[in-house]
């Protein structure tokens, strides 16, 4: 416990000498999934691209364009001018089609490279706690509080790659709970890949990765396609892929082919030992969530085509058939009262699914949408526009699923859940550059369910809408965003169900400031409150990055924070691990601090280290102040031969 002590006030040591005010830089992971509150896909692909950068001297269309914030005019203006000069000399070179602000962003995830350095790059990541998890101290989970992360990618050549992914959950005994393996051989026109692996197709209606799409300010992330069908599935997500093998050919330029077929085992929801449902948390710590755990065998397989016309019109299709192993029962005689909210869930055996999409680019436009059909059930759909020309972006995105409409492994927009079902919604966003110090953007988000239930006499809606002034000059940049969130539910008062209105508002001011190369501060004020209830809350923090040495930098920031309750949380991002993602959301009346090193040992090893201190003051009944803590420890090092 000494020890720990002293880890701590280490930790916070430098803030007293530094004036705790410690800014993050801007990252992808920031700017892109600042508004998301769940796990994100682009964490794991982050760390992918930085271990497997893009070498823009050999990348075609598709490969530029797995790159965040490229979009399609930029990837086109990156291969033309690789055309004109035969080859980039330096990576630099492409900063004035993608503009500073990108390029800084995503420099290192390209490489103008023919050689290939390392091979075999290890990822190892831990966390642990200090205070003790109930439910371990209890008994209730017999596995340990560590969190074990470990990854493993080999390149054998520039055709073949090999990849293990284990981890393990707080709580949980195996240390290779959740075990993924993939190998993808991509040469010529060939793409096979064998073990996990997740699909993409379309809008995601049929086939989607883990998140689906998220909504953000910065519309080119928004409204990119897919320019993968398929990808080897080494993501720390659990019960989501596939376990089988995946094969496309690319006949001339025009037309790709794919078939794929998986069987995987899922874990379940029961009721009365018969299987209602399905569980996609993957965690199993307590005896009752090991013993849901693969209870079911999902066969999927399937196959389609994407048939280009002239780079400007892409069309594609898809079939895709589940079947399981054993029934879902989703009837009322087992399910009662409980069946009222999940009337249309999905219940028996086997699931077909038939898919058409397509891609028109003209110009600065994009036109871009889906249909899928379920047998003996509902269609979904999702039509998108996207027009983007130097310093103008605006797109509109619209999606619509039947009450019966059923997808295992698809996603409607900003929708991380499984069987996505009875929704309609839009997308609209705006973003410019009014000059060269001010820019402006804005979306507006609305979804409505479509059917009702005894629990919710009349369908629900959700409508949120966002502004954000963004002022730039010289090394200081000020934001401004307001943010509006609607949202209803059923309440029942004095015995009657009525409806509840409840609307959230935020407004965030920040300011980053760089005094030198080598310092870069944020510091950052935010304010929310609830109409019709008496919730508010309110966070300020200061961070600072240093960069030490070359080969050594500090991350640290101080946070306070004082909300009337939960309800009246502020999310609020933190830089972390590679891989990793943290937007924790931050309620009651305490504070916070963190402190990430990264240190580049050598050429090939990297290290990181990170401790994070959150102290909570709870009142009692009596008056008194009651100090919660709550610290964790997390460290993470990467090596390559």
């Amino acid at each position: 416990m000494r020890k720990i002590k002293l880890f701590f006030r280490a930790i916070l040591l430098p803030l007293f000498f530094l004036q705790p005010v410690f800014a993050q830089s801007d990252n992808l992971l920031n700017l892109i999934n600042d508004l998301s509150e769940n796990e994100t896909y682009l964490s794991d692909f982050l760390l992918e691209l930085a271990e497997s950068p893009i070498d823009i001297n050999k990348a075609n269309h598709d490969d530029l364009l797995t790159i965040p914030l490229l979009t399609y005019e930029m990837a086109d203006s990156i291969i033309l001018l690789r055309m004109r000069a035969g080859r980039f000399k330096r990576k630099s070179q492409i900063r004035n089609i993608t503009g500073p602000s990108v390029y800084n962003l995503i420099k290192d995830f390209i490489t103008i490279s023919e050689k290939q350095t390392y091979k075999l790059k290890i990822t190892q990541r831990n966390s642990l706690k200090v205070e003790k998890i109930p439910e371990i101290e209890s008994g209730k989970y017999q596995g340990s509080a560590l969190n074990n992360y470990s990854r493993i990618k080999y390149q054998h050549s520039p055709y073949l790659s090999f990849g293990l992914i284990a981890q393990k959950d707080p709580g949980e005994l195996n240390y290779i709970d959740h075990l993924n393996f993939s190998a993808q051989y991509q040469k010529d026109n060939w793409n096979i890949i064998a073990g996990d692996y997740y699909l993409q197709f379309g809008q995601g209606l049929s086939q989607s990765n883990p998140y689906g799409k998220q909504k953000s300010i910065y519309l080119s992330a928004v409204f990119r396609e897919p320019s993968k069908i398929a990808r080897p599935n080494l993501t720390s997500s659990e019960s989501t892929g596939k376990l089988g093998v995946f094969a496309q050919n690319s006949i001339g330029k025009k037309l790709d082919i794919f078939a794929f077929y998986s069987k995987t085992n899922r874990d379940v929801k029961r009721e009365d030992g018969s299987i209602t449902g399905f569980k996609y948390d993957g965690l199993h710590r307590s005896s009752s969530e090991v013993d849901s755990k693969n209870k079911i065998s999902e066969t999927n397989f399937g196959g389609g085509l994407y048939y280009n016309f002239n780079n400007a019109l892409k069309i594609g299709g898809l079939f895709n058939q589940y079947n399981f192993n054993r029934p879902v029962e989703n009837n009322a005689s087992l399910l009662g009262d409980k069946k009222r909210r999940q009337y249309f869930a999905f219940e028996g055996n086997k699931l077909t699914q038939a898919a058409l999409s397509y891609i028109w680019n003209t110009k600065n436009i994009k036109f871009s949408g889906e249909f899928s059909q379920t047998a003996n059930g509902g269609a979904g759909w999702a039509q998108s526009v996207f027009y983007s020309k130097d310093k103008f972006n605006i797109g509109f995105n619209y999606w619509r699923l039947a009450k019966d409409f059923l997808s295992v492994d698809g996603r409607a927009f900003d929708d991380s859940d499984a069987f996505p079902q009875a929704i309609s919604g839009y997308f609209a966003g705006i973003r410019f550059k009014i000059s060269n110090a001010f820019s402006f953007g804005a979306f507006k988000m609305y979804e409505q369910k479509l059917w009702r239930s005894f629990f919710e006499p009349m369908p629900t809606e959700k409508n949120e809408w966002l502004g954000q002034l963004d002022w730039k000059s010289g090394k200081v940049s000020t934001t401004f965003r307001y943010r509006n969130r609607e949202s209803e539910s059923f309440d029942q008062i004095q015995n009657i169900e009525k409806r509840v209105r409840q609307i959230q508002k935020f407004f965030r001011l920040e300011v980053k400031y760089s005094p030198s190369k080598k310092v870069r501060l944020k510091t950052r004020l935010e304010h929310t409150f609830i109409e019709n209830i008496n919730e508010k809350g309110t966070l300020f923090y200061q961070d600072f990055e240093y960069f030490l040495f070359e080969n050594l930098n500090l991350n640290t920031r101080f946070t306070l924070f004082n909300t009337t309750s939960f309800n009246s949380r502020i999310y609020e991002y933190e830089r972390d691990l590679p891989g990793s993602f943290s937007n924790i959301a931050l309620f009651g009346n305490g504070a916070k601090t963190y402190l990430l090193i990264k240190w580049k040992i050598y050429a090939n090893l990297f290290l990181w280290l990170k401790g994070r201190y959150v102290v909570k003051y709870k009142p009692t009944e009596k008056g008194n102040i009651n100090r919660v803590l709550n610290r964790d420890i997390r460290t993470q090092f990467r090596v390559s031969f």
